[in-house]
């Protein structure tokens, strides 16, 4: 399931790569050191899992944007707000911003 949701990732990945490299900016926007989370490009948003346990308080980029949990889009949470989340152990937390056209590429 992984290996699907990567290889339908590639295209956003090379644009997103291709858009940083001629701005000279980075794909990973990291917003603290504590919970290691950043924004791949504009529409990705990840926190990855550093401890034994699976469940995390999610701090969401702030902004009008709504974040779209990737593994069950019924899941859908505002730009700035916060949310404690337990994940299974196939699924991480990855989230897409509500509305771009990879929200749905990047289903599994």
């Amino acid at each position: 399931q992984l290996v699907l949701m990567r290889e339908k990732m590639i295209s956003y990945l090379d644009k997103t790569a291709t858009n940083c490299f001629a701005n000279g900016t980075s794909m990973m926007q990291f917003f603290n050191s504590t919970d290691y989370s950043y924004k791949l490009g504009e529409d990705i948003f990840v926190t990855p899992i550093t401890s034994s346990n699976n469940t995390l308080t999610i701090n969401f980029p702030s902004g009008n944007d709504k974040w779209v949990y990737v593994f069950d889009n019924e899941q859908i949470f505002d730009g700035g707000s916060s949310a404690t989340l337990t994940f299974d152990i196939a699924q991480f937390p990855l989230f897409v911003k509500q509305g771009t056209n990879i929200s749905f590429k990047l289903k599994p």
